[in-house]
């Protein structure tokens, strides 16, 4: 039983350094969805309610059209035994606020065919 105990701490301890770690990489794009409880004491600690769910916006790199949102969710014995889990969100296509070059449109379609998402 203690063994399972450390590896799912060592498990949580790596799903927060990745969320740690991709929300500096990508500071306007990561949002953290999971709850968290932030404390005081001799530093800010902040603790993750889990499983840990965060979003990426995915844009394009010629505007700051977003051209589908990544979510992806942890289980708790992620990344010991299972793989994360993923979801592609893609926006309105007839949204008037996103003004859309050929090129993003085209990748949209692709991004609806590949992973049969819409």
């Amino acid at each position: 039983m203690e063994n399972d105990d450390d590896n799912n701490n060592n498990n949580r301890q790596e799903q927060i350094d990745e969320v740690v770690a991709l929300s500096m990489i990508y500071p306007d794009e990561f949002q953290l969805l999971s709850k968290t409880t932030r404390h005081q004491n001799d530093g800010e600690v902040i603790q993750y309610e889990y499983p840990i769910q965060y979003s990426i916006q995915l844009s394009s790199t010629t505007s700051s059209f977003c051209l589908a949102t990544l979510q992806v969710e942890y289980p708790l014995n992620y990344p010991e035994d299972e793989p994360p889990k993923f979801a592609f969100i893609m926006p309105d296509e007839d949204d008037e606020r996103f003004t859309k070059t050929k090129f993003e449109i085209a990748i949209m379609k692709a991004l609806q065919t590949e992973f049969q998402i819409g």
